[in-house]
């Protein structure tokens, strides 16, 4: 594994491997997150990170997208692929699957 170069990283993208969100299915989330990156050369851009339990049980698989601070909660690795498409690379966050209300900033 190569050394990432942090002054290029824009965004970083930790999914959640606690035993809840492993139960369902974050190793699939994050090989579609990371092919998806792959596929659209963002590779240089965005830095992945798989965590340990994020608190958040019951709601998983939990994907978090910083610097934007963004918590999605029940990632499927088709939400998984349009975070990265819509998200980072568009800036539309995906609504249906925030896990707290931006506006409000409290807990959907």
């Amino acid at each position: 594994m190569s050394t990432k170069k942090l002054h290029q990283v824009r965004h970083h993208i930790l999914i959640c491997e606690g035993k809840s969100c492993s139960a369902e299915g974050s190793d699939k989330v994050a090989k579609r997150i990371k092919e998806t990156v792959k596929d659209l050369d963002r590779e240089d851009e965005i830095l992945i990170t798989r965590t340990s339990c994020t608190e958040q049980c019951g709601k998983g698989p939990i994907v978090i997208v910083y610097p934007d601070g963004v918590w999605y909660r029940e990632v499927s690795p088709k939400i998984g692929s349009r975070i990265v498409s819509e998200h980072i690379c568009n800036g539309q966050v995906i609504e249906n699957r925030l896990l707290v209300d931006l506006q409000e900033n409290s807990e959907l």
